[in-house]
C-alpha cells in the first residue's frame, strides 16, 4: 500500500526533493514498524506515534 500511494503521488505538484523524503521515510520508518500489519488492522494513533517518534 505504501508503494502504491508513493506511486500515486510521483509526478504531481510535490517536488522531487520532497517526493525522494516521503519514500526514504517510507522505506525506513513505515514499513519497518508497520509494514506486516493489514491496512485493516492500522489504527491511526499508530500514525501519529510513529511520525512524532521519528521526526
Amino acid at each position: 500500500m505504501v508503494f502504491y500511494w508513493l506511486e500515486s503521488i510521483k509526478g504531481s505538484s510535490i517536488k522531487e526533493n520532497t517526493f525522494s523524503s516521503y519514500k526514504s521515510f517510507a522505506i525506513h520508518h513505515i514499513l519497518p514498524t508497520l509494514g506486516h500489519i493489514t491496512i485493516q488492522e492500522i489504527q491511526q494513533q499508530w500514525i501519529y506515534m510513529l511520525i512524532y517518534l521519528t521526526m
